[in-house]
């Protein structure tokens, strides 16, 4: 491995995320840690969020970047460079975790506890190689960033493991056996303190798991992104196989949401390009938009059946709602018991973040992404020969994210026992409009990023300003009242005020109002975009 060619592909890693807003985006959302930490005593939540956000930058924008490496065939012109794999690798697992130090940097500053820094970085460091290591091997094979955040999103629930160590204690030895419990321990240590032994534990731990890591990640560039006739040891690359015939009726077409054709009539054409007919009357136009709207309906009901993307979002909440359900009303009460908060306030807390806010946003993000796969397959474009036209398109893909999102608030809810005896009917209202979030968000993607590595940095920047009006529900003062700006403010007001039996129908009408201007302003930004 030579230094000068890392440098030097470090020095464009750097510049790559100047250039797509990556370190803008970060920018912004340690800017708004700080402005959060500091009305907060002490330095105890600043490992939180590092060990949430800052630090694991790397499962949002690596991905993108080698995605995006895959359709402009970046790497067909690395194969011609002296640069060999692992330079490659690491140049770019380095340069991510650069941003990371100095956005943690930035952050302990910021917010006055400048002492605790030192102490942060080990964790940091290894956090983020290990973490930006794991998205490069769930990548690689990927086509696609909608297939990647569906394997991601999984992948995701045991590396949060290490989180139990508030509630259990981070000397539990079979915390270690999850990859990142080493780097929250040198994270919580620096703020808290730790034994010795415990801290030597954390970094073998974490080490060990980062030369996994390494390894594997190696293995999936060699075997995954190889480019020619053969692999750096004779392997025939994925990318060199020649494509398979498509097989009408059988395989889904790449770049279009039901991956068949539409014609101009309203019905799919199965077996190719897009059917034009000219001369449709204005008396036809309804009828074929209508046609049209019920051939995608049709098309997303065989989806959810075969593709594995939309399936999650219909079940996704339910891998929270089933285990608070097992878990039983007693699980507040449990937690309560041990940091001395009313049960009820906790109950609220984690049905608000949990499903209000979470279950809405991951909806708007895969539609957003679905969004622009259908835009960089000019699939938008060839929509504006149809009866339906590109804004018709937009608003029904709009329209499916804030259904699935209501659908699985008015299901999983209830199903997970938080809510009081007799209360759902109360909050329906709220849990309806906390749905139309999910649009908000997809039409956000659209309007606002150009690509994928964009679509991402955007995500990045606006998942704080949707989870920050959950502050409104714990904290008092006027200043709060400022959280109204923010779309996803109103949902909660309402959903408590139902809770607590009070006025809720005039943060409905006001969240209601409120969003449909955003969507209507989002959907003629969105749709401007589309050549």
């Amino acid at each position: 491995m030579s230094a000068h060619r890392l440098l030097t592909a470090g020095r464009a890693e750097l510049r790559l995320q100047w250039r797509y807003g990556i370190a803008a985006a970060t920018a912004f959302t340690t800017a708004l840690w700080i402005a959060l930490l500091r009305s907060l005593p002490g330095a105890g939540a600043i490992p939180l969020v590092v060990f949430l956000d800052l630090a694991v930058i790397g499962l949002f924008f690596l991905p993108a970047l080698v995605l995006f490496e895959k359709d402009e065939r970046t790497l067909a012109a690395l194969v011609v460079t002296p640069l060999r794999p692992a330079e490659h690798l690491a140049a770019r697992v380095g340069a991510l975790a650069v941003l990371s130090v100095a956005s943690t940097a930035v952050l302990a500053v910021g917010t006055g506890h400048a002492r605790v820094l030192a102490g942060l970085l080990p964790g940091v460091v290894l956090l983020s190689v290990l973490v930006s290591l794991v998205a490069f091997v769930l990548v690689a094979p990927r086509a696609g960033i909608l297939d990647y955040v569906l394997v991601a999103q999984v992948a995701a629930l045991p590396l949060a493991l290490p989180l139990l160590g508030y509630a259990v204690g981070f000397g539990a030895w079979w915390l270690f056996l999850v990859p990142t419990h080493g780097p929250l321990v040198l994270l919580h240590a620096a703020v808290s303190g730790a034994p010795p032994e415990r801290l030597a534990a954390a970094v073998v731990s974490a080490a060990g798991w980062v030369a996994v890591a390494w390894l594997a990640a190696l293995w999936a560039h060699r075997t995954h992104l190889a480019v020619g006739e053969g692999g750096p040891r004779g392997r025939p690359s994925r990318w060199a196989r020649p494509p398979r015939r498509f097989r009408p009726g059988r395989d889904r077409r790449p770049g279009h949401p039901d991956r068949t054709a539409i014609g101009a009539d309203g019905g799919l054409d199965g077996g190719g390009a897009v059917a034009v007919r000219g001369g449709v009357s204005r008396g036809r136009r309804w009828g074929g938009r209508a046609r049209v709207l019920a051939a995608f309906a049709r098309a997303d009901g065989r989806l959810v059946r075969r593709d594995a993307l939309l399936l999650e979002l219909l079940v996704a909440p339910a891998v929270l709602a089933v285990p608070l359900r097992l878990a039983g009303p007693p699980a507040p009460a449990w937690v309560g018991a041990r940091t001395g908060q009313d049960p009820a306030a906790l109950a609220l807390l984690a049905l608000a973040f949990l499903f209000l806010l979470t279950t809405p946003f991951t909806a708007g993000v895969l539609v957003g992404l679905l969004l622009l796969d259908d835009r960089d397959g000019r699939v938008l474009e060839a929509l504006r020969v149809t009866p339906l036209a590109v804004e018709g398109y937009v608003a029904y893909r709009a329209g499916l994210a804030a259904a699935v999102a209501v659908a699985g608030l008015l299901v999983w809810v209830p199903v997970s026992g938080l809510l009081p005896q007799g209360a759902f009917p109360a909050v329906v209202p709220a849990l309806v409009l906390a749905g139309l979030s999910g649009a908000l968000v997809a039409l956000a993607v659209l309007g606002f990023a150009r690509n994928k590595v964009e679509g991402l940095a955007l995500l990045k920047v606006a998942s704080p300003l949707v989870f920050l009006p959950i502050a409104g529900l714990v904290a008092e003062g006027p200043g709060w009242a400022l959280l109204g700006v923010l779309p996803t403010h109103w949902p909660l007001q309402a959903f408590r005020a139902a809770l607590e039996g009070g006025p809720w129908l005039v943060p409905v009408a006001v969240g209601a109002a409120h969003h449909l201007l955003l969507l209507g302003w989002l959907v003629r930004r969105g749709t401007a975009w589309t050549p």
